[in-house]
């Protein structure tokens, strides 16, 4: 078996390291190609996810990414789309649990402005960009749910940070960035084992 995650950008597609494998962000595409073998004959499942933010430029390069890919497989795997909220069970499982980010992925945003009177350093005075996950500030709300009866069926999505966000059926995890604090609220008929 193989999983492999591309990052679709207007500008390009990156093979995302199997560390972000399972963070997906609203505001971007991504393509997951699931190979497999059945009885000896190998089999693929092509996955394209779209985040409820996109934009209609990265849309278009999507699914203009789709069709050279699908044509530059040697066996046609089952292409599958797919967009945040309705993933499929198998889906959530490949990624082993999900985390859906408000935004854009730190790849595909536009780079820092220069410092106020100068200009950004360069070479061996430039700070590597190593972000690959968000800088947070102020307080992040993750909502979990069980979307697939196995251990790896739980998606937790970000939500706004206000109180009616809280139910009573949810599990939520507050980041709160300023304090270093990570809380976690269980609603009072929440699922046992989430």
């Amino acid at each position: 078996e193989m999983l492999n995650v591309w990052l679709v950008s207007a500008e390009s597609t990156q093979l995302l390291p199997e560390a972000e494998r399972g963070v997906f962000w609203s505001a971007n595409c991504y393509m997951v190609l699931y190979s497999y073998s059945v009885s000896g004959a190998p089999k693929s499942i092509l996955y394209f996810w779209k985040g409820h933010d996109v934009s209609t430029r990265n849309f278009l390069t999507w699914r203009f990414q789709l069709s050279r890919l699908l044509q530059e497989m040697p066996s046609a795997p089952e292409p599958v789309m797919t967009a945040q909220s309705v993933e499929p069970t198998l889906f959530v499982a490949l990624m082993e649990g999900m985390v859906v980010l408000v935004g854009a992925h730190p790849l595909t945003r536009p780079p820092p402005p220069p410092p106020p009177g100068g200009h950004a350093p360069t070479g061996a005075d430039a700070e590597p960009v190593v972000e690959s996950l968000p800088t947070l500030s102020g307080a992040t709300l993750l909502q979990v749910k069980r979307y697939a009866a196995t251990a790896l069926g739980v998606v937790a999505r970000q939500v706004p940070a206000r109180p009616e966000y809280l139910d009573s059926a949810d599990v939520c995890l507050l980041l709160h960035a300023p304090r270093a604090v990570l809380y976690f609220w269980v609603g009072a008929h929440a699922p046992a084992g989430l």
